[in-house]
This record gives structure tokens, C-alpha cells and sequence, in this order.
């Protein structure tokens, strides 16, 4: 009889994930197929524009908190852990970044055995680097204004964004500095022309700017609750960034 019941039970459980599927699926088909209007057309700017005096106003309070808990801190009583989140992300973004990478270009120089290896072997510690550095310094200055109790009620989110953020567009830029090579090009992996690397390289910045501002971007409108023509145009304006850089290079 246990056995019959928990065979009963294993069927159920089966149907009960088919079906979890099959909403999951008539969900995802749903959202893919919602019908906005066209940036290109006045009804998209006309819902921005009727929105507009909403959304300023959760933006307005949004700030507003920050600015409270800001100005609410102690006078008196020096923000020493926030002080010192600053002082080691400045350390960490340029003498410890610069040391960093030196150290691995020493070692390569003289253990690396082979031109591909060491090139190779260069790019991705540099990608590392460029990585972990404003992993660190960004991670080290939350959590700083965090133990200083300067994070504004609600903000913890943007915060978190604010990391994400800082730490991919580092990488943006490390990985497309370490296949450029701008500086030094006989360590550099791909068969790119000088004159080639020395164009591009304002795109990588760019490109960087582009990711942290998006990303910090979608994370604000989330945690303010902008409309959804708010998000539209954002999405529409971040689509234009992004085909206009593109253009460019």
C-alpha cells in the first residue's frame, strides 16, 4: 500500500511539473509578444509624456531619502569606515591595479617560456586584474558607506547595482585593452594594425561607460518603480547608445 502511494504521489508530482512548465512557457510566450508602440511613433513619447509628472515625483522622493540620510548623519562623528572604503578603492584602482599588472608582466618576462604563452598568458592576467580592481575598489566603498550608516532606506539594490556595474565595465575595458594592446604591441594576441588599435581604443572607454550606465540605470528605474513607458524609453535610449557606438567603430 506505501509503495502504491508513493508511486500515486510520484505521478502527481510529474503532472504538477508539467503543468509548472507549461505556464512557465505560456508566461515567457506572453511577455515576447507583448505589443509596445514604436519609439518612432507619438503614442510611445505621448504615454512617456502623460507618466512623466509620476515618475519625477517617485524619482524626487527617491533622492530626497538619499539626501536625508546623508545630511541626518552626525556632524560630529567622522565617517571613518566610509573614509577608509574610499582609501582603499583609490589604492586599489590606480597604484594597486598599475602594481599588479607590472608584477605579471615581470614574471612572464622571465618564467614564461614562448612568445604565444606569454602573450596569451599577459592578456589574461590583465583581464584578471582589470577585473578584480574595481571588484574591490567599488565592493570596499559600499561597504564602507554601509558601516558608516549612509546607505538611504531603499537603496540597497542601487548599491549592489553600483558593484555589478563598476566591476563589468572594468572587465569591458580590460578585455578589450588586452586584445588592443595600444601601448605595447608586441604583446599584443591578435594580428590588429597599430593605427587600427589606436582608433578603436576610445570605442573600449565607450563601450565601458555604455555597460555601467546601463546597468546602474535599469537598477535605479527599479528601485524607484518607474512606469512602464519610463522603462520603454529607456530601453529605446539605451538601444540608440549602443547602435550609435557600434556605427561609430
Amino acid at each position: 500500500s506505501a509503495v502504491k502511494r508513493g508511486k500515486l504521489l510520484g505521478v502527481e508530482a510529474q503532472q504538477l511539473i508539467d503543468e509548472i512548465a507549461d505556464s512557465q512557457a505560456e508566461q515567457f510566450g506572453q511577455r515576447i509578444s507583448a505589443r509596445v508602440p514604436s519609439p518612432l511613433a507619438p503614442t510611445f513619447w505621448s504615454a512617456v509624456l502623460h507618466n512623466a509628472p509620476r515618475d519625477l515625483r517617485r524619482v524626487s522622493a527617491f533622492i530626497a531619502r538619499g539626501v536625508d540620510t546623508i545630511r541626518g548623519h552626525p556632524r560630529a562623528a567622522w565617517p571613518w569606515p566610509a573614509i577608509f572604503g574610499l582609501s582603499v578603492a583609490l589604492l586599489a584602482l590606480i597604484p594597486g591595479r598599475a602594481a599588479a599588472q607590472r608584477l605579471g608582466l615581470r614574471f612572464l618576462i622571465d618564467g614564461a617560456p614562448g612568445h604565444r604563452v606569454r602573450r596569451s598568458a599577459n592578456a589574461m592576467w590583465r583581464v584578471l586584474v582589470g577585473t578584480l580592481a574595481p571588484l574591490i575598489a567599488s565592493s570596499a566603498l559600499i561597504q564602507g558607506m554601509r558601516w558608516s550608516q549612509l546607505q538611504p532606506a531603499g537603496w540597497s539594490a542601487l548599491f549592489d547595482a553600483f558593484i555589478v556595474a563598476t566591476t563589468y565595465a572594468g572587465f569591458t575595458a580590460a578585455v578589450t585593452g588586452a586584445l588592443l594592446m595600444r601601448h605595447q604591441p608586441t604583446w599584443r594576441v591578435a594580428p590588429i594594425p597599430d593605427d587600427a588599435a589606436q582608433q578603436l581604443r576610445p570605442f573600449t572607454w565607450l563601450l565601458a561607460a555604455i555597460a555601467f550606465v546601463t546597468i546602474l540605470w535599469d537598477s535605479f528605474n527599479a528601485a524607484v518603480g518607474v512606469s512602464a513607458a519610463a522603462l520603454s524609453a529607456t530601453q529605446a535610449v539605451e538601444t540608440v547608445l549602443h547602435l550609435g557606438m557600434l556605427a561609430g567603430a
